[in-house]
C-alpha cells in the first residue's frame, strides 16, 4: 500500500499467514493469523510491525495500563515493564518529529464464528523523545458493537 505522511510517500509491504486450524488461535474458534508489515520512505526502512493471534506468539496487550502512561513523564523502560517489548518500531516520517521514534503494539482477529465476521483490532503507538521519555500516546481500538 501507499500513503502520504507529512507530504512524504510511504510504501508498506504486508506479509500475512493464516491457518484454518482454530485450535492454534488465542481466541477459540477463529482462524490463527500473523502478519508482518514493513514501511519504506525513499527505499529506507522507517517502520515495521508484527501482529499475531497465534496462542504461542500472541501480540495481544493489556490496554488498561495505557492510562497510566503520562506524556512528559513515563519512560520507554516504564512502557516495556508494563507491556513487554514492542512488536513494531517507527522513525520519521512515520512519526511527526524527525528526532523522535515510536514503539508500536498491535493485535487483531476476525471473528469467523459470526456471520457478519466482525473484526477486533488494537493499535498502540507510544512516541518517544530522544531522551526516551513519552511525548505522545495513541491508542486505537476497533471492537464490534
Amino acid at each position: 500500500s501507499t500513503e502520504t505522511k507529512d507530504e512524504k510517500e510511504i510504501r508498506t509491504l504486508f506479509y500475512t499467514h493464516t491457518t484454518l486450524y482454530t485450535n492454534d488461535a488465542r481466541v477459540t474458534g477463529v482462524p490463527a493469523a500473523r502478519s508482518q508489515a514493513f514501511s519504506f520512505y525513499e527505499d529506507t526502512l522507517v517502520g515495521h510491525q508484527f501482529t499475531s493471534n497465534f496462542k504461542s506468539e500472541s501480540t495481544d496487550f493489556d490496554e488498561s495500563v495505557v492510562t497510566s502512561f503520562k506524556e512528559g513523564e513515563t519512560t520507554r523502560a516504564d512502557v516495556v515493564a508494563k507491556l513487554g517489548p514492542p512488536t513494531g518500531n517507527w522513525i520519521y516520517p512515520m512519526v511527526e518529529w524527525p528526532e523522535d521514534k515510536a514503539m508500536r503494539y498491535g493485535y487483531g482477529f476476525v471473528d469467523t464464528r459470526k456471520a457478519s465476521m466482525p473484526r477486533t483490532v488494537k493499535r498502540l503507538t507510544v512516541v518517544l523523545r530522544p531522551d526516551d521519555v513519552v511525548r505522545k500516546v495513541e491508542l486505537d481500538i476497533e471492537e464490534p458493537n
